[in-house]
């Protein structure tokens, strides 16, 4: 999943041909990324002004 998301994002930035390189890159990457055992959600800015607490302990995180 995460190689498809990347990938896009190069995908729609790059002007001219594609690079090899990153081709070959992204397909190597799609036949050698392991299999998830679990699905799982990741907070992608874990600064410490992102997370509320309650009682000493974190209550939610925020600014998804």
């Amino acid at each position: 999943l995460q190689v498809e998301r990347w990938y896009e994002v190069y995908r729609s930035a790059w002007v001219g041909e594609p690079s090899p390189l990153v081709e070959e890159a992204a397909q190597w990457l799609r036949n050698k990324a392991p299999e998830s055992e679990r699905i799982g959600i990741v907070h992608g800015d874990p600064g410490i002004g992102n997370y509320l607490h309650r009682d000493g302990r974190v209550s939610a995180m925020v600014d998804w």
